[in-house]
């Protein structure tokens, strides 16, 4: 229905209006977003109820990274017109970006009954359903959007995505290489190509996939996700590039809260600390203790968690440490910046950068006066609204620091907390018990496989050699690595029973492993970080 205040356009102003819908369409369909925007917005003030301008609109909104105008919007259109297979299409997109799963997933459903072979909605349900930890049935709508549409790089991408979540590697290695065949240029595929074949211990042309990697990112490329591209190249300058080129495209500084300015001075100084990892992980094995040694007469201490709610030991007593604990899982980035913002939070920490289940898109809105990270990912996130990266001159030094966007805050000894009430590790294996050899020196090495390159592992290979009887005890993520590593020995002239594997241990057990072995090997350029304090810690 037309708007009561605005006079139907006469006949000569729709022709005009129709034409300013083409060139913004088309304008659209470039890529010109700026420029397609003020064209609907004139149709849409001499049309109200113009539909293709509500929805391009919210299109572009969302597009822009304004997920909330994008739904409002694109509701207004289907409200219109409620057959709007497209439009259903994109409220889903959006929702997707608020977190609103289920609700996008209704949105896809309601575009496939208006149109059943629309290969866009059932890779983008399998999306949103392996956002809800459904990776089954993700697949199965990974698989039917492909079946309507075979050349589908995408969801030959975020099929290999979930396979690989599934530790189906090699079914994952598959769906990537086909979607290279299709499209080589994809968004971060051959990052994550590689990257998977790391994890498998494959290293077909390893040197040449790196060359091509890092040339890629030079010409400002999309060639890879970045906790990938830290074990492949120990430049920093190059690792800040492709950090920048990420946020850009994923999480680009994002004005819809407004500017944030300093709080009026409170009391306490109020810390928020986010993170997935608020339970039985790495991050808060090392962290527990900072929490529980705050000094609370100074400082109030908000967990805002967005991980699972184990309800483990270590998340019990995280829970305790702080002065609040707020359970944020179905919250979208922008409400916790939102509630972050109303907690008057003075300072910001975030514990997951690059890592998995991280949220750097809360603090894109600036959460905070002081942003900071720490901790969990000691490398640049390369965004201009976070302020600072607490570090260590080991870490960091001094003149690493222009390939870092943010300013380095040094701690004088080592940036990596430690919770100084872990309990000793105690003997619980024997050597015979783990599958090694009742005598000879024992290397060992539990950092993840991926972080194995080929030049590390001549080096290791090297001191095999050289350390006749020795054996290399090292961690299996999964068989393939084991099986492809063997035969990486054999290569080089070493019995490949010299390399004995462990499977993943409860925590008590992976510590007491570290006792039966010698010397602990590292891995560059991406080496240890809890699996080093481990180490330590266990007495080797």
């Amino acid at each position: 229905m037309e708007n009561p205040s605005t006079p139907p356009p006469d006949e000569a102003t729709k022709v005009v209006l129709r034409k300013k819908m083409a060139q913004a369409m088309a304008l659209h369909q470039q890529g010109q977003w700026a420029a397609a925007q003020p064209l609907y917005q004139q149709v849409l003030d001499a049309i109200p109820d113009q539909i293709d301008a509500l929805h391009l609109l919210g299109v572009i909104a969302y597009q822009t990274h304004q997920p909330q105008r994008a739904v409002t919007l694109i509701s207004r259109a289907l409200e219109l017109d409620p057959d709007y297979a497209d439009a259903h299409l994109n409220l889903g997109n959006a929702q997707q970006a608020l977190q609103q799963w289920i609700a996008a997933i209704a949105s896809f459903e309601r575009a496939l009954a208006l149109k059943p072979d629309y290969a866009q909605a059932h890779f983008n349900r399998g999306n949103a359903l392996q956002a809800l930890k459904q990776p089954d049935a993700a697949l199965a709508s990974y698989d039917r959007a492909l079946a309507l549409k075979p050349h589908y790089a995408e969801a030959c991408n975020n099929r290999g995505n979930t396979l690989r979540d599934l530790k189906r590697l090699d079914e994952a290695l598959a769906s990537y290489e086909r979607a290279i065949a299709i499209n080589p240029d994809h968004a971060y595929l051959a990052g994550i190509h590689c990257h998977t074949r790391m994890l498998m211990g494959q290293w077909v042309n390893f040197s040449n996939n790196i060359k091509a990697l890092e040339e890629a990112i030079r010409q400002g490329k999309k060639a890879t996700p970045l906790l990938a591209l830290l074990a492949l190249t120990d430049s920093a300058a190059l690792q800040y590039q492709a950090a920048q080129i990420w946020l850009a495209d994923k999480y680009p500084l994002n004005p819809a809260l407004g500017a944030i300015t300093k709080y009026a001075r409170h009391r306490k100084i109020r810390v928020g600390y986010f993170s997935a990892d608020f339970r039985n992980h790495a991050v808060s094995f090392l962290a527990a203790g900072l929490f529980e040694a705050h000094d609370k007469s100074r400082f109030e201490i908000t967990a805002f968690s967005y991980g699972p709610d184990t309800q483990d030991a270590m998340q019990q007593r995280v829970r305790r440490a702080f002065d609040a604990f707020v359970d944020l899982r179905s919250q979208s980035d922008q409400e916790i910046a939102q509630l972050s913002r109303s907690m008057e939070i003075d300072i910001a920490v975030d514990f997951g950068g690059f890592t998995q289940e991280a949220r750097s898109g809360i603090f894109s809105y600036r959460a905070a006066p002081i942003q900071i990270h720490f901790l969990g990912y000691p490398g640049t996130l390369g965004a201009s609204y976070i302020d600072y990266l607490i570090a260590d001159k080991i870490v960091v030094p001094e003149s690493a620091q222009p390939h870092y966007a943010e300013k380095v805050a040094y701690l004088p000894h080592s940036y990596q907390v430690n919770d100084r009430q872990r309990a000793a590790v105690v003997d619980l294996f024997s050597r015979e018990a783990l599958g090694l050899p009742r005598s000879g020196f024992v290397f060992c090495c539990f950092n993840n496989n991926y972080k194995i390159t080929p030049y590390t592992f001549d080096g290791w290979m090297r001191i095999l050699q050289q350390a006749q009887g020795s054996v290399l005890l090292l961690y299996a993520e999964n068989d393939w690595v084991s099986t492809n590593l063997k035969k990486e020995a054999a290569a080089r002239g070493i019995n490949p029973e010299r390399l004995i594997f462990g499977k993943p241990l409860p925590l008590h057990e992976y510590l007491a492993r570290y006792r039966v072995a010698d010397l602990f090997l590292d891995t560059l350029p991406y080496n240890a970080h809890t699996t080093a304090s481990d180490a330590l810690w266990a007495g080797l």
